[in-house]
């Protein structure tokens, strides 16, 4: 008898010992660390063509909005990121319905070299759990980087927050009328192409 209750007890130990603590999950594909009410993601996709592009944000804090605190988000300059990668990187802070929540990015490639960038508020308490009521700010630092040169649209609930576009984004030779490869014009490929179908 007294083994058994031994080994019962032994078991309760090793289970709570190994027991994962509770606390935000990460989707697939993210990372999410917390400390103090701060949390940190850092995600790269791929889009349909091929284009790979990364975000990086950090919740620095939260806090209910008090006196003349208002939402506002600062962008730096744009520089070279890893793997050829053109980073911008920005921060500040975006009011949400409560303290108890987060700032995420969504990215979507709306066409080729342009990207809207949406801070999305998460939930970060619990059903079960009561959040101060009051308006939120939350803190973040955070960062973009695609290949090459972009533009990027910045939106949070709806409304844009700024378009941005790496220098040499939009760049095109204007005198020059190639448009294939070898430097060839429109009508001589064109001219080509209907060579090559015999006509």
């Amino acid at each position: 008898m007294k083994k058994i209750l031994l080994g019962t007890v032994l078991l309760a130990f090793i289970g709570l010992g190994t027991a994962v603590v509770g606390g935000p999950e990460a989707e697939d594909g993210k990372m999410t660390i917390t400390n103090s009410g701060g949390s940190a993601s850092a995600t790269t996709s791929v889009g349909p063509n091929g284009t790979e592009w990364r975000t990086d944000i950090s919740n620095t804090g939260t806090s209910c909005i008090s006196g003349n605190q208002t939402q506002n988000v600062s962008f730096g300059e744009f520089h070279s990121g890893e793997e050829d990668m053109t980073e911008i990187s920005f921060h500040g802070g975006i009011e949400t319905s409560n303290p108890c929540h987060e700032i995420a990015l969504n990215v979507s490639e709306t066409s080729e070299d342009n990207y809207r960038v949406e801070l999305v508020e998460r939930s970060t308490n619990s059903p079960t759990e009561v959040c101060e009521s009051c308006l939120g700010l939350v803190q973040f630092n955070a960062s973009f980087s695609a290949p090459g040169e972009y533009r990027a649209t910045f939106v949070n609930q709806g409304e844009e927050l700024e378009t941005l576009e790496t220098p040499g984004y939009g760049e095109s030779d204007e005198g020059d009328e190639s448009s294939g490869p070898e430097g060839a014009s429109v009508w001589e490929a064109i001219s080509n192409w209907f060579s090559w179908l015999g006509l």
